[in-house]
């Protein structure tokens, strides 16, 4: 008897320590959105802290900065790589810490009110993955820095942007680069497919140098006010496509995009 009392302890101890690492193992393996960095929790609070205004209540101290309404983490390294801000009525100044996500792929602003401040001029070049970038009706005001678009050195804005692969500026007040932004465009984010400038007080000649850019086949300069070479311009972009859809035609026609699914907005 006193054998089985023995035994039967034995057996509900090891039974107790099979739960307990059972539930050690799920409560570190199975949250499929993972635990944000300290470090990155830090910069998204940090970054709240310079909105005067925003829907942003889930940001909150002491939680999974990877549930947080707005932020994609990746599920392997822990990191923030996704921003999406767009239409949260935000308000106040952009903090420097938001160039501490280092890891970002794609950051949108898509429709606030930073009414009265500038688009930041440095810290761009630590976002060097960053492939989506939307700035468009955010309420900027004045002009973008003039460095960002300068030719004869890299723009601060552009620098290190060879990933880029969405640009959305529009409503953004370019008139007083007249076309060193195309230059810049052309120069420093060969990998952009997707580019949308629509009332950015653009005027005069078309950039031609955006025919340089080979993987680009939405493009929207609407709303602007460019002389009739914007139509040269546009058959000039369109041959060069089809050129070289000929020439590497299932690499073109696949794995980037067809003529016929090629959009050009310029009225």
């Amino acid at each position: 008897m006193e054998l089985f009392h023995i035994n039967s302890i034995i057996f509900f101890e090891l039974l107790l320590l099979s739960l307990h690492l059972v539930f050690e193992f799920l409560s570190i393996n199975c949250n499929p959105l993972g635990q944000c960095l300290q470090t990155e929790s830090s910069a998204l609070l940090q970054l709240k802290r310079g909105f005067t205004s925003g829907d942003l209540d889930t940001w909150q101290l002491s939680t999974n900065c990877c549930i947080w309404e707005g932020v994609t983490c990746d599920e392997l390294s822990e990191r923030v790589i996704g921003l999406d801000l767009s239409n949260r009525l935000i308000a106040g100044m952009i903090d420097p810490s938001l160039f501490n996500l280092t890891s970002l792929r794609a950051l949108n602003f898509y429709n606030n009110q930073f009414h009265g401040i500038s688009i930041p001029n440095y810290g761009w070049d630590r976002l060097a993955n960053l492939s989506s970038l939307d700035l468009s009706y955010a309420g900027f005001a004045g002009k973008i820095p003039f460095g960002i678009f300068r030719l004869t050195n890299k723009p601060i804005f552009l620098r290190n942007m060879s990933s880029l692969r969405e640009l959305h500026l529009d409503n953004v007040d370019l008139s007083s680069y007249q076309n060193e932004w195309c230059g810049a465009l052309a120069n420093f984010t060969p990998a952009l497919e997707k580019l949308t400038m629509a009332g950015c007080s653009l005027f005069g000649a078309s950039c031609s140098s955006l025919s340089r850019l080979p993987l680009l086949y939405a493009l929207d300069l609407s709303g602007n006010n460019l002389d009739s070479s914007i139509f040269f311009f546009i058959f000039q972009f369109y041959f060069s496509i089809l050129a070289s859809s000929y020439r590497k035609p299932f690499q073109r026609c696949f794995s980037q995009a067809n003529i016929s699914t090629k959009k050009i907005r310029a009225s």
